[in-house]
């Protein structure tokens, strides 16, 4: 370093060069890639950030209009519960007509094969 300093000072006496120590440089080097490491990560981080915002509020549009919707068909629905308790009340009774004509036809299938069997032995 005084070698350069030397030489300096032979070639032009009226300008001063100043020698920076390579490990400096070296540490003025390792620092700007690191700071350009960090600027990525963290516009890598930004990005992801924003990304899920967008999404969450594309996501809340969605439920929204998915809330109007319900809300619109919200009548619907009730008309058609009513409809189905008054079907299902329908059904209930003639279930109870149905089972009834069942064991009245069973009774009466029951009589004409007692008198079928009479019948062959009279004859």
């Amino acid at each position: 370093m005084q070698k350069v300093t030397q030489m300096s000072k032979q070639f032009l006496p009226s300008l001063y060069y100043y020698v920076t120590p390579t490990s400096y440089v070296d540490l003025v080097g390792t620092f700007k890639m690191v700071v350009e490491t960090k600027r990525t990560e963290i516009a890598a981080q930004r990005n992801r950030y924003k990304n899920g915002l967008d999404k969450l509020a594309d996501k809340s549009n969605r439920v929204k209009g998915m809330q109007e919707e319900l809300t619109a068909l919200k009548p619907q629905l009730i008309h058609a519960t009513k409809g189905t308790d008054v079907l299902m009340i329908k059904i209930e009774a003639n279930t109870v007509v149905a089972n009834e004509t069942k064991v009245c036809t069973r009774r009466r299938s029951s009589w004409g094969r007692e008198g079928s069997v009479g019948r062959r032995t009279i004859r």
